[in-house]
């Protein structure tokens, strides 16, 4: 009797209505996860760094309070800053699909973006303003400021493709997805282990950097693993984020070298010559691109084996999209 008493009080479980997940679920998990992603400087004391273009002679301890850190040294970091949080929001709505009793609706990851908009909004618009309001009244300030909205822009858009990225269903957009994530994780670790404008960082710089060059061809091995390489969009996929890894870690080594050349910021012509020159010198590294390429095969080739393993076991890995 109390085995059969108990069946009975377990079987309204088994029909239980799924948990949904819709726009309004959606929106604050983009919120949540766009904070969190600036969490690197938020931790800090949210100094703006020193402004070549300040209109007043200060110090650090004296800058502004700001929810971005606008500026030109850390152009990279801000677009790490703004797309990681966007794009784990995306993982998370991709992650719960496969959860027993959730059920993620269609326009959840639109309700995500929403919610990323807002926060992005608010703190691209405090700093900026902040910024705008304290630099010299010069053409070089106007484009100063102008670069500095662009680099936003670009990571609030960033993030918002990583997002729907992630989320979606299909493996190859995982792929792609992914790809986003490990160009820019290395420098929001960066960020998180020395933050901008905090002096004594230095004995974290070693973790930073090696995260840097290790986590971003690992995470794009493992999601190339993961999805395989059996259609033509996987395999095209794949071959974009490959030549991204290449490619797009040159550019933002170019592009920070040349913000920080503040001796030639007079002479642009030599200034792009500059960055041309560093440009060439990062896309031919032989022991930055081999050893990338080499990790990139060696963890999409264990992940792949062990997707292969599980789902010839009847694994929960066979029903992934």
């Amino acid at each position: 009797m109390i085995f059969m008493s108990a069946q009975v009080h377990d079987a309204p479980d088994a029909t239980r209505v799924p948990t949904a997940v819709g726009p309004l679920a959606g929106a604050g998990l983009g919120a949540v996860a766009a904070v969190l992603g600036l969490v690197p400087w938020l931790v800090t004391d949210r100094r703006l760094p020193l402004q070549n273009l300040w209109a007043v002679q200060t110090t650090p301890g004296d800058m502004p309070v700001v929810l971005l850190p606008l500026s030109q040294y850390a152009l990279v970091q801000l677009l790490g800053l703004l797309a990681l949080g966007p794009a784990a929001a995306g993982l998370v709505l991709r992650v719960l699909r496969h959860v027993r009793q959730v059920q993620v609706r269609p326009r959840a990851a639109l309700g995500a973006a929403h919610g990323v908009l807002v926060v992005h909004a608010v703190v691209a618009v405090q700093s900026l303003g902040v910024v705008a309001g304290g630099l010299t009244h010069r053409t070089a300030s106007q484009a100063y400021l102008a670069v500095l909205m662009a680099v936003v822009v670009t990571g609030v858009l960033l993030g918002l493709a990583a997002l729907a990225l992630l989320a979606a269903r299909a493996r190859a957009a995982l792929v792609l997805g992914t790809g986003v994530v490990a160009l820019l994780v290395g420098r929001w670790v960066y960020a998180l282990a020395a933050p901008v404008g905090l002096p004594g960082q230095d004995h974290l710089y070693g973790l930073a950097a090696w995260c840097d060059l290790w986590l971003p061809p690992a995470l794009v091995g493992a999601a190339v693993g993961w999805a395989g390489v059996r259609t033509v969009g996987r395999v095209a996929a794949a071959a974009v984020v490959v030549l991204a890894l290449w490619a797009v870690p040159a550019v933002f080594t170019a592009v920070d070298s040349v913000a920080g050349y503040r001796v030639a910021m007079r002479y642009p012509a030599e200034l792009a010559a500059y960055g041309v020159q560093v440009l060439q010198a990062a896309l031919t590294d032989p022991v930055r691109i081999g050893t990338q390429l080499l990790v990139v095969a060696v963890v999409a080739a264990g992940v792949a084996a062990g997707v292969a393993v599980v789902s010839r076991r009847g694994g929960w890995i066979r029903a992934t999209p």
